[in-house]
């Protein structure tokens, strides 16, 4: 049951992070980024306020939470980087539908390396308004994953 869950599966339920396998695919998630929350971001991140698109990184930042909301992030865990391509802007209340795999893993000593790729579209567009990799550093369960 575990093996055919992380290769795709939707039930990821008490599910670590740390045993999410190189290919696996989150099921995708659709969210809108109110006026509120964005406005909240650029207030926080010293940004230009009042505009009516989500600064680039905001949208990515909601969209890995969302996706990290899913299965369980131990305790000790890191970002440990970020990059992304923006080909498009997002307007505020945009429905956003997050694609999320993760693209590599490397085990090293008690931490596993998971490089994470979101890709988000805006309700119906065929191509993303964002794509982002990131790099989740977390601890290894015991025995491995």
């Amino acid at each position: 049951m575990l093996g055919a869950l992380l290769e795709g599966g939707t039930d990821l339920a008490g599910i670590n992070v740390a045993q999410l396998t190189k290919g696996y695919k989150f099921p995708p998630i659709t969210f809108a980024v109110s006026a509120e929350q964005a406005e909240a971001y650029r207030k926080v991140t010293e940004g230009v306020e009042g505009s009516s698109y989500i600064p680039p990184l905001g949208a990515i930042a909601f969209a890995l939470q969302s996706l990290l909301e899913q299965v369980e992030l131990p305790e000790g865990s890191v970002h440990g980087g970020e990059g992304y391509e923006c080909h498009s802007p997002i307007a505020v209340g945009s429905e956003l539908i997050a694609n999320g795999s993760v693209v590599d893993r490397a085990d090293r000593g008690s931490f596993a390396l998971l490089e994470v790729e979101i890709q988000l579209t805006v309700a119906g567009s065929l191509e993303p308004a964002l794509v982002s990799g990131a790099t989740l550093v977390t601890p290894l369960l015991k025995g491995g994953y």
